[in-house]
Parts: C-alpha cells; sequence; structure tokens
C-alpha cells in the first residue's frame, strides 16, 4: 500500500525562538554603537566571540533549517532572508568581530607586580641603594638575572656612587624602558626613583616627566603591599614638576602620596619625603605657615625609634629652620636648627658633615638674631669640618664660602 498517497500532507513548520539573524544583527549594531575602543581587554574578547558565534551560528541554522525542510518535504512559513538582510549581517558580523579583536589586541594587559619572593622589602620602605634583596624569611634573595631591570639599576647605582653619571644614567634607562615593555609596574617605579634625580642633576625636568609618564598608569596600579615603591613615584614626579616651574600640580602630586599612605602596610617614615617635597613648594610659594605646618605634622607622626627616623627629623627640623628663617623668625629658626643638630649628632645614618651643613645654616640664623659671636664660632666650626674633607670647587665649600663673605667671617 502506497502510504504516503493517504497520509494528510504535513503542516509547514516554522520557530517560536526570535529568528538569531535578527538577533546578530542587533548584537554587532550595539556593540559598535556603545562599547569603546577603551573598553577592558576582556569585555572585547566577550564581544568579539559572541558576534562572530551568532553571526556565523545563524548563517549555518539557515541552511540547516532548508536543508532538513526540504529533506522531509516541509515548507518554511519564514521566508528566507532578503539579500539586504543577508549584507547587513555580513557587514556588521565583520565589522563587530574585526573591531573587537583589534580592541582586544591594542588593550594592554594587566601590570604585573614582582612576587614577594623575589626579596622586595616594600612594607620596609626599601629604598636604600645598598641594601640587600631579602626573601620574608629574611634569606637572602636569589642573585639577579643578569640583563633583568633590578640587575640594570644595581649597575646604575654602582657607577653612580663610582662618579660614573652618565654611565649610570643609560643603565637607569635601560631598568626603565625594559619594565615599560614588559608591564613590570615595581621596576618601573624604582626606575623612576633612580633616574629623575640623575636627570634633574642636569636640567633634564622635561625628559624626567616624559618617562614618569610613560609608565604612571601601570605603577598607580600597584596594590597596597607595594605603597612604598608608590609613594616615592608620586614624590619623583612631584620633584620633577618643581623642576620645570609646575608648582601647583606637584604639590597634587606630593599631596597625592600623602594621601595614598595606609600605616598598615609601611612605617610613617614613607612620608617624610613627600612631606618635604610639598613644604618645598610652599615655601617657593611664600606660604610659611602652611610649609611648617606640613613639616611638623610629619615630625609628629616619626617614632623616634624607628630606624631611619634620626636621620629624617633632622632633616625636618632643618628644612624648619630654613622657613623660620625665610619669615624673618630668627630665634625660633636658631631653635629648629639646634634641635636638628642634637637629633644628627646622635644618628648613625649621618656624619659630620652633614651636620657641618646644618652648622652653616644655623650661623646663617645666629647673625639675623644679632649673635655675632656665636654665628662666628658656629661657622669656623662647619669649616673646620668641611675645609680638610672637600674640594674648594663642592658646592658644600661654595656655599660656606659665600655664608662665610656675607657674615664678614675670615676663614682660615
Amino acid at each position: 500500500m502506497d502510504l504516503t498517497s493517504t497520509s494528510p500532507e504535513r503542516p509547514p513548520t516554522s520557530s517560536s525562538k526570535p529568528d538569531r539573524i535578527i538577533l546578530a544583527i542587533i548584537l554587532a549594531a550595539l556593540s559598535l554603537l556603545t562599547v569603546p575602543v577603551t573598553a577592558p581587554r576582556e569585555l572585547h574578547l566577550l564581544l568579539a566571540v559572541s558576534v562572530a558565534g551568532l553571526g556565523i551560528g545563524a548563517a549555518l541554522r539557515s541552511v540547516w533549517r532548508r536543508a532538513v525542510a526540504t529533506a522531509a518535504g516541509r515548507v518554511e512559513i519564514s521566508p528566507p532572508p532578503d539579500r539586504l538582510t543577508v549584507a547587513a549581517l555580513a557587514i556588521l558580523v565583520v565589522a563587530g568581530t574585526v573591531v573587537h579583536v583589534a580592541g582586544y589586541l591594542a588593550a594592554p594587559p594587566p601590570a604585573k607586580a614582582l612576587p614577594a619572593a623575589t626579596g622586595v622589602e616594600a612594607r620596609e620602605g626599601g629604598r636604600a641603594a645598598g641594601m640587600v634583596a631579602r626573601t620574608p624569611d629574611g634569606s637572602p634573595a636569589p642573585a639577579l638575572e643578569p640583563g633583568s631591570c633590578e640587575a640594570l639599576l644595581q649597575e646604575g647605582r654602582s657607577l653612580q656612587a663610582k662618579g660614573s653619571l652618565d654611565e649610570a644614567t643609560q643603565r637607569f634607562e635601560q631598568a626603565l624602558a625594559k619594565a615599560r615593555s614588559e608591564r613590570l609596574a615595581q621596576p618601573a617605579a624604582r626606575a623612576i626613583q633612580a633616574l629623575v634625580p640623575a636627570l634633574l642633576l642636569r636640567g633634564k625636568g622635561s625628559e624626567a616627566l616624559a618617562a614618569i609618564a610613560g609608565v604612571e598608569p601601570i605603577v598607580l596600579e600597584l596594590p597596597p603591599p607595594f605603597q612604598a615603591d608608590v609613594l616615592a613615584f608620586l614624590t619623583r614626579k612631584g620633584e620633577a614638576l618643581v623642576a620645570t616651574g609646575d608648582l601647583p600640580v606637584a604639590a597634587q602630586a606630593f599631596r597625592g602620596a600623602l594621601s595614598r599612605y595606609d600605616e598598615r602596610e609601611g612605617p610613617p617614615s614613607l612620608l617624610t619625603d613627600p612631606s618635604l617635597g610639598l613644604a618645598d613648594v610652599l615655601v617657593r610659594e611664600k606660604k610659611w605657615s602652611e610649609a611648617l605646618a606640613v613639616l611638623d605634622d610629619q615630625v609628629r607622626r616619626l617614632p623616634a625609634a624607628e630606624p631611619g627616623s634620626a636621620k629624617q627629623l633632622a632633616g625636618l627640623h632643618d628644612m624648619a629652620g630654613r622657613v623660620l628663617g625665610l619669615a624673618g623668625r630668627f630665634v625660633d629658626s636658631v631653635a629648629r636648627f639646634t634641635a636638628a643638630i642634637e637629633v644628627a649628632d646622635g644618628a648613625q645614618d649621618l656624619g659630620p658633615v652633614d651636620v657641618a651643613l646644618i652648622r652653616i645654616n644655623l650661623a646663617v640664623s645666629l647673625n639675623r638674631a644679632g649673635r655675632q659671636e656665636e654665628s662666628r664660632t658656629t661657622l669656623l666650626a662647619a669649616h673646620a669640618v668641611l675645609g680638610p674633607t672637600l674640594p674648594a670647587e663642592h658646592p658644600a665649600r661654595q656655599q660656606l664660602t659665600r655664608i662665610a663673605a656675607e657674615l664678614g667671617v675670615t676663614l682660615p
């Protein structure tokens, strides 16, 4: 019996689901119109896969449905898409995929910080040039890999200590370039800490700012445990801005460093350099009271027992003495310079030359306060240290000679 001749004709079929071609067109159009090129790379990747997958899936499903319907003798209710719809699908899907793939490739990967096992002592504010890197358990860290950022920085510091400033600057620049190309945030911050003073010493403030701008986005992404490097980075930025004369923005950089401090992640000594930098800006703007307030706030923060506090306290008192002298408060200025010398005399990390430099400032304030004989004695005490120690062309010796001439003191 011929069953096909008696069986009823099968009804046309259709899908209750939305047409995938329309969905693909809508998704591609929305992704192109609403998602900026600067969106996160993960979003670009998701949209590229989604647009391409839905577009290809819609096309394959349309072909498959037509083939199945033809083989089964069914008639599709939904007419095949017209050429304009197909063209729109092709253009938008291809454009969406290409744009989001390009956005994914162009977007920078997340910045990387060195793990704790590398011997980074960020919590201790480890910025000293000669500090030995150690692992968290206190044992010496493995030897540095030749050509690495840290190895280049170490070479630069060694060259700097030997007086080879040009070669040292080259090493710092190489370390920064390597850190920037590999998006290593912490080595980039440390390279800036070393490079900026070297450039400012040569009057290259604009170059220092350009170097800072090249790595600032990745350095500022460092998490709180690495705040020592972030605070030092912002301080160097402020110093470079001061050198180029942009005092308002420099003050913002120093204040930004102070506002980022978290006492759970590091000692208060981390705030001394940005405090001194901000006070310097305020002095240049003749805001004496504000400058003194910044310095005194940091003096109160520093515990006397903290390693390195004596040196920092001496520097803060010395700066306060200079501010008071500029404000015409010479009696108070003498008191602060005297406090600086008392602290410096007991500091293991300050030598006779450091104390002698403070004595020069004290001699000036004593003279202005009408205590000429004490001023003369103090200046001669400074000369007794600096004279045999430093060459005549050294800036400290030149300052001593100039101050002696101004005060009418004859040096032996």
